[in-house]
């Protein structure tokens, strides 16, 4: 890639540096582009942990919080911000928890990038700007009518960016589909307890013999939620490419779809992990929740065409990955209870 022709480092800010996709990213950069990037991480350690960090200087800080944050960039040089910090829980309802970590967070950072002549921030959004969409597959242009908290949030971040990002900063968004699988070389993954998303709730209810529960009632083929899983080391790609896309960006913002175009329902996740672990998985049905949408689907013709990016690993990979960490998390856990 052309990064690797630069004389002078990159100082790039990772925020979430110490979480699931920030910790892969910045291991991913110090392997291959350790010339390349000086690598400082903002995380305030609230579902990251300190033991994934991968970089060249940590500060434990909160982005709500202004004034640290102003410190920081008085004293460190930054030319790229990858801001994937964020608040995901969607159990959560606390309306100010999501708006607090969302989009103050990033009202916070953005204000900063203006003030410190920041070049370039990738912005981490998610699908679930969109709501319940009439239109499958979801483009980029289709509309946005959040339906969650969390959803909300990242819209109301993204607007902030875009106003503010025209005539001051490049800014490229990437709405995240469904984030899976795991870093089998760093031994990384996600590591949240009470786990988050479908593929490690089922592993972790089916290594703890607990019975899973899936929602079902959606107006699918097998009655079960389709959705787009995309691995973690595919979004790091695209991240890395977006990098080296806004060295020449002409556009001032640009939003991008990273999903993997093809959807698979919750019941056929159940199937194909019974057939990596060749045991039957114990599970139930309960009923959707309401507003769930039935299917959500991702066009990545945009992210192909602008910065070249295209999935490498398909759905069986992810679960193959995912397995391996759930695996290595439970016996890692084991050993140290002993």
């Amino acid at each position: 890639m052309k990064l690797n022709n630069n004389k002078e480092k990159i100082n790039i800010l990772v925020t979430g540096g110490a979480g699931y996709i920030g910790s892969i990213f910045c291991s991913h950069l110090k392997r291959k582009y350790k010339n390349t990037f000086k690598i400082y991480v903002i995380d305030n350690l609230s579902s990251g942990k300190k033991k994934y960090l991968n970089c060249d200087k940590f500060f434990k800080t909160d982005l709500k919080n202004n004034l640290k944050l102003n410190k920081f960039f008085m004293k460190n040089r930054v030319d790229t911000v990858v801001h994937l910090a964020g608040y995901t829980n969607l159990r959560d309802k606390n309306l100010k928890k999501f708006y607090l970590n969302n989009f103050l967070a990033t009202k916070n950072l953005v204000d900063n990038i203006i003030k410190f002549n920041i070049k370039t921030l990738i912005f981490s959004s998610t699908a679930s700007v969109y709501g319940n969409p009439t239109i499958i597959p979801i483009a980029e242009n289709s509309k946005t009518q959040p339906i969650s908290h969390y959803g909300k949030s990242k819209l109301k971040a993204e607007n902030y960016i875009k106003k503010f990002s025209l005539g001051n900063f490049k800014s490229i968004i990437f709405r995240f589909f469904n984030a899976s699988g795991a870093n089998t070389l760093h031994k990384i993954g996600e590591d949240k307890n009470p786990p988050e998303h479908l593929i490690p709730i089922i592993l972790k209810g089916h290594i703890n013999k607990k019975e899973v529960t899936i929602f079902n009632n959606f107006r699918t083929s097998d009655g079960t939620g389709v959705r787009d899983y995309i691995h973690v080391e595919d979004i790091v790609l695209a991240l890395i490419k977006a990098v080296n896309y806004s060295i020449n960006m002409k556009k001032k913002y640009i939003v991008l779809n990273l999903g993997s175009g093809k959807g698979v329902s919750s019941l056929s996740i159940i199937k194909k992990l019974e057939t990596l672990l060749k045991k039957k998985i114990d599970y139930s049905f309960s009923t959707k929740r309401i507003g769930e949408p039935d299917t959500l689907l991702s066009s990545i013709k945009k992210a192909r065409r602008e910065i070249g990016w295209l999935p490498k690993k398909n759905i069986n990979q992810i679960l193959k990955d995912a397995l391996l960490w759930e695996k290595y998390i439970y016996n890692n856990n084991s050993k140290n209870s002993k």
